[in-house]
């Protein structure tokens, strides 16, 4: 997964990197360049597994 500055999307970094630099070399947060969806089912069955009947 790779991460972009929110200040310069020019910046563009990996998991490790944005995670030991902490801030984007602006000063800006690092957020993903894509965040993925979660199916129906996944969210049918993580509910299942935190409210047990």
């Amino acid at each position: 997964m790779q991460f972009k500055s929110l200040g310069n999307n020019r910046q563009i970094v990996s998991l490790p990197e944005a995670v030991f630099k902490g801030l984007a070399d602006d000063g800006s947060l690092f957020m993903p360049e894509e965040i993925p969806t979660l199916s129906d089912d996944f969210l049918i069955n993580y509910r299942r597994c935190l409210c047990p009947k």
